[in-house]
């Protein structure tokens, strides 16, 4: 019995601290399901070793848990993070305060960390992952951005605009902004008109103010309903007004724009009753249709024309006889057809198709107009065609794409200018400034002669290169060429020839009168090609130039000493040929060529005076 007593207190033992193992063990495993489920979380003694990491926070490190347990802190930091990470960690640790960092997780994540102060010491830190609020945020203000400029278009638009625009608040209906065109239509100043309603102003009557109102309600927009309104001056129009919602900023608003259709709707009441009261009454809105600056055209609802008035003839390049009985589709492009269809679908449902459209000319040019079309109905609602009214805006099409091209234009020449000044500041003086040594040493004279002979060549070479540079700044600038020297002219294209081959070529200028304007261009035009053939085909060694300038004769003679050849009309090897001949016509002046091989070439410009 005392043996067994002896052994059983310490036999007891085993179980207790088997029991105490598995409750540590059951801790562990409940922290970890806990805290391993959150984003990363750390814990650090008062020495700032890791006494808890869960997955995440293991995952953020790039570490796993049993790699973090024991670490410093402090050497898990990042060199390339901000001071201040380190420095609101240190003051959490020794104020005992809770302090927030934001730090670069994995794969361009971002997060808010936070430190807390424990009871016994040391730290709490969790980390939440932000990158989410951080890229909502910048998508924020990339929104806002885009709203400004959105604003800042509409702005632009609203005020360029030729409809008559208006902004009102609502509900009060109050007027916040107008158009230009808006006072041009009404004839108020915008101090009259900001501040107070339509109503107010006797711009708009009671009934159909109360029915634009009620769709605008019902449907949240308007288009194209038209109404009577009245301007400063009295004047009842008929305007097709819209109306739809904007945001600027914080502030809703009603956006109104308004077209004057008064003449065109007395115009569609006269001829709406029929198709057949307007062909069985035609005199009576003869003066009508006839004296519009619009085009007319009837058709039936299978799109044969019945109808059309002397503009529209004239528009399209028919007479009117042709045009009755020709199909509509007969006067369209053919890429044009599907919207054709539309329309007429729409026009069968009552609906008026208005908007930009491209007819074809007799000639198979394009024309250009803004159309408006409104279906016919008889008495029994039976659609019996569609009468349309063309107004021709070829022209302004074609101003607006000619100003496009004017300003791509614009845009080139200053892109050369540029280049100019920019070859002219560098190449131009280095050259120069060769040219000018080499003059230096062609006058030194104690030179031998091989290296005489060198210096001369550089000379000549850099010369030529300036000839060249030259000619070459002058078709860069864009400058008219009539208003630079004949004489001078001629001087760069001799230089520029002689600089880029052996040829010899002696300029020679006789009479000091001016070259007309008409022809100076041509001269020198035709003596660059002239001597572009001696260089590349003449195998010369000497070529001359020779202008001849009196008041009623201008002759101009480019010869060379080489190899000549057999002209042949229409020969596409001396194509240059044709080209002088045609600046000379051009120029009022006659060409002529002499020429065989073995003989050299000569070719010679002429003009004189029709008074001579």
């Amino acid at each position: 019995m005392a043996q067994a007593s002896s052994h059983n207190p310490r036999g007891a033992v085993a179980p207790k601290r088997d029991e105490l193992l598995r409750a540590l063990q059951a801790r562990e495993r409940f922290l970890d399901a806990i805290l391993g489920s959150l984003e990363p979380f750390f814990a650090v003694d008062g020495d700032w070793r890791v006494t808890f990491a869960n997955r995440a926070a293991a995952g953020m490190t790039r570490q796993s848990v049993e790699q973090l347990i024991g670490r410093d802190l402090r050497e898990l930091i990042p060199p390339e993070l901000h001071e201040t990470t380190r420095d609101e960690l240190y003051r959490a640790m020794e104020e005992r305060v809770t302090a927030q960092y934001e730090v670069p997780g994995p794969e361009g994540t971002r997060f808010l960390g936070t430190a807390y102060p424990l009871d016994g010491g040391g730290l709490a830190i969790y980390a939440r992952d932000v990158t989410e609020v951080k890229r909502r945020e910048a998508e924020r203000a990339e929104l806002f951005a885009a709203l400004e400029r959105s604003e800042q278009s509409f702005a632009a638009v609203f005020e360029a605009s030729p409809f008559a625009m208006s902004l009102t608040e609502m509900p009060s209906g109050r007027i916040l902004r107008v158009n230009a065109a808006f006072e041009t239509l009404f004839g108020y100043r915008r101090d009259d008109l900001v501040g107070h309603t339509s109503p107010e102003l006797g711009i708009s009557d009671p009934e159909s103010q109360a029915e634009i109102a009620r769709r605008f309600a019902d449907d949240g927009v308007v288009r194209d309903v038209e109404v009577p309104r009245t301007t400063a001056d009295g004047q009842v129009k008929t305007l097709s007004i819209s109306l739809d919602w904007v945001t600027l900023g914080q502030q809703a608003a009603v956006l109104t724009s308004a077209r004057d259709v008064t003449v065109r709707v007395a115009a569609q009441e006269e001829l709406r009753a029929s198709r057949e009261a307007l062909l069985a009454s035609e005199r009576r809105y003869r003066s009508i249709v006839e004296t519009t600056a619009d085009g007319i055209m009837l058709g039936a609802p299978d799109g044969v024309i019945d109808f059309v008035n002397q503009r529209m003839a004239d528009m399209l390049g028919y007479s009117r006889d042709e045009l009755v009985g020709m199909a509509g589709f007969d006067l369209i492009f053919p890429d044009w057809e599907p919207a054709v269809m539309d329309h007429r679908a729409a026009l069968v449902g009552g609906e008026v198709v208005r908007g930009e459209f491209k007819l074809r000319h007799k000639q198979g040019t394009p024309v250009w107009t803004v159309f408006s079309s409104t279906p016919m109905f008889d008495a029994d609602g039976v659609h019996v065609g569609n009468l349309t009214m063309h107004s021709d805006i070829t022209e302004l099409k074609a101003a607006q794409e000619a100003l496009r091209e004017s300003e791509v234009a614009a845009a080139a020449q200053e892109e050369k200018s540029r280049l100019a000044r920019d070859l002219h500041d560098s190449v131009t003086q280095a050259l120069f400034a060769a040219s000018l040594k080499a003059e230096a040493l062609a006058a030194a004279g104690d030179l031998s002669p091989e290296t005489a002979r060198l210096v001369e060549e550089v000379r000549r070479l850099t010369g030529g290169a300036l000839a060249q540079m030259r000619t070459m700044l002058l078709e860069l600038r864009g400058e008219p060429l009539e208003e630079i020297p004949i004489r001078q002219l001629l001087r760069y294209v001799v230089e520029a020839t002689e600089s880029r081959t052996q040829t010899r070529v002696e300029l020679s200028i006789a009479g000091g009168e001016p070259v007309p304007a008409g022809l100076h261009t041509a001269v020198y035009r035709i003596a660059q090609e002239a001597l572009n053939n001696v260089t590349r085909h003449a195998h010369a060694d000497h070529a001359w130039v020779e202008l001849v300038s009196a008041p009623d004769l201008v002759r101009l003679s480019v010869r060379d000493d080489g190899e000549g050849f057999v002209a042949q009309p229409f020969d596409p090897a001396h194509i240059g040929l044709s080209s002088m001949r045609e600046r000379a016509a051009e120029a009022g002046a006659e060409l002529l060529l002499e020429t065989a091989p073995g003989a050299g070439t000569t070719v010679v410009v002429e003009w004189r005076s029709r008074a001579s």
